[in-house]
């Protein structure tokens, strides 16, 4: 196990301040962290498209597995309504797969413990998206 000195991720954000704080913490980031402008920035200087990384989680976004928060699948839908305000495309990028490939606190990962190749990893495949808006570009 590795101790670490700062939340990073939202597994260790979860983890760390608990369920309602983590909600807090996490709805913070998802408010101010990208916004409309920055997409009206974007558009501004001729990019035509933009990556989101997602983790496995945002396909339970209703009901998240007990150590992540739910709320990101709203974040994402807010990502394609900018987008498509600024005619611009979007790329999800399912950057975190279960159990952790890499042991790095993006990858959803609880101390840098790897678990790629556990019983676990059956259920990660291919999860649709909820989202309406991506349903909808």
């Amino acid at each position: 196990m590795t101790i670490v000195k700062s939340l990073k991720g939202e597994y260790q954000i979860k983890n760390g301040y608990g369920p309602e704080k983590a909600f807090q913490v996490m709805q913070e980031h998802w408010n101010t962290y990208i916004t409309d402008e920055d997409f009206r920035f974007m558009s501004s200087n001729v990019l035509t498209a933009v990556r989101i990384s997602v983790g496995w989680w945002i396909a339970q976004d209703q009901t998240p597995s007990k150590h992540f928060v739910g709320g990101s699948l709203h974040a994402l839908d807010n990502a394609f309504t900018w987008a498509s305000k600024y005619g611009m495309k979007v790329i999800v990028d399912l950057h975190a797969v279960q159990g952790s490939k890499i042991g790095n606190d993006h990858n959803g990962t609880r101390d840098g413990f790897r678990e790629w190749g556990d019983s676990n990893i059956k259920d990660s495949g291919s999860h649709r998206l909820p989202s309406k808006k991506a349903k909808s570009l």
